[in-house]
């Protein structure tokens, strides 16, 4: 068991492996976490999460030779879910299926043009043959994180409308906002 403290806030991690994305650009932590504020007294691995952690981004870490779980070592079932996740959505958005949404974005004929040439954070399209399985669709269907459609798509501006969630579009749209307002 690894305590490791992010910016975010400090975490209970059963390390599985450290990795380099697949552009070699940074190294990552994958393994299960829970905040260590949350459950207190237990640490079975229940209550964790799959994750990816950049490296850089974890400001300390030290292992907790106070805390017992169980073997320390990840289940067969933890491990294929790791496999699986890892190919799915690659070594930076590593997650539990419960994390993945289905993210539904329009492109202008320029986002199309960005989407097929900015190929860093950039998602698997999900083809689906109602809404995106025509060539020369506007609508496309991603499955990943938010994390990564805000990594993502942000940058793309008004090349990229998000449609669903609608979570997910609110934030895209205060977070615009929020923008916008620096240029009062």
């Amino acid at each position: 068991m690894i305590n490791a403290y992010t910016p975010e806030k400090p975490l209970y991690i059963l390390p599985h492996s450290l990795e380099t994305d697949k552009l070699s650009m940074y190294n990552y932590l994958i393994g299960y976490a829970r905040p260590t504020a949350s459950f207190p007294g237990t640490v079975d691995s229940e209550h964790f999460t799959l994750e990816s952690f950049r490296l850089s981004k974890i400001q300390r870490a030290e292992i907790d030779r106070q805390q017992k779980a169980g073997s320390g070592k990840l289940n067969p079932e933890q491990l294929r879910k790791i496999k699986e996740s890892r190919a799915k959505h690659g070594t930076m958005f590593i997650a539990d299926e419960d994390k993945i949404h289905e993210i539904v974005v329009r492109f202008t004929d320029e986002g199309k043009r960005k989407y097929i040439n900015q190929v860093h954070m950039r998602p698997s399209r999900y083809i689906d043959s109602e809404r995106n399985g025509k060539v020369n669709s506007d609508i496309y269907v991603f499955r990943c994180t938010t994390h990564q459609a805000m990594a993502y798509f942000f940058k793309f501006g008004s090349d990229a409308e998000i449609l669903s969630p609608s979570f997910l579009r609110e934030q895209f749209k205060q977070e615009y906002a929020k923008a916008a307002r620096i240029y009062d």
